[in-house]
């Protein structure tokens, strides 16, 4: 796809919250969000890990690198709000692209997402932020059942428990 292809505004590509044209690449036309599940195709177990561990990159590596040239001055001097609201913008960020598209933005560099097992549909605000994330981070706390819920990668279905708790799947985007 050309980039003048990429960058024209189509009906589908007025923000509803804005009021305008959207041209970014992490935004999905309302008709592009649904997967016919006759004819999608599964995430990789790869490209699932690869796109936690960018998440993991694009939380935690935003504050070793914000604080590799303060070091511990920089709590000192009162740099540390501005390290927690590089923290909170990037959580931010995650959240309202999980809860729009179903995609983290690790999720968006490898074009995978999360859509509704049953039908394809999108996650939705419930399915993918509060149990597949929240109840699931919860959870997580007992080691033993984050070892199951990694375990579960290895099913043919290739859905961890966290999905089967929001009924969700994730899928190429």
């Amino acid at each position: 796809m050309t980039q003048s292809e990429h960058s024209r505004v189509l009906p589908s590509n007025i923000d509803p919250l804005l009021d305008r044209p959207v041209r970014s690449p992490f935004w999905l036309p309302p008709e592009q969000r649904w997967v016919d599940p006759s004819t999608h195709r599964l995430a990789t177990r790869a490209r699932r890990l690869a796109a936690a561990l960018l998440d993991f990159v694009f939380m935690f590596g935003l504050i070793a690198v914000s604080q590799l040239g303060a070091g511990v001055a920089a709590i000192r001097v009162g740099l540390a709000p501005i390290v927690f609201l590089q923290l909170l913008a990037v959580a931010g960020a995650q959240l309202f692209f999980l809860a729009r598209d179903g995609q983290t933005l690790g999720k968006k560099l490898l074009g995978i997402r999360i859509v509704r097992a049953a039908d394809g549909r999108p996650a939705g605000f419930v399915r993918a932020l509060v149990l597949r994330s929240f109840v699931n981070n919860l959870f997580a706390w007992f080691w033993i059942y984050a070892l199951v819920d990694a375990v579960f990668i290895f099913r043919t279905d290739r859905r961890c428990v966290h999905d089967l708790l929001a009924g969700t799947k994730v899928v190429r985007a």
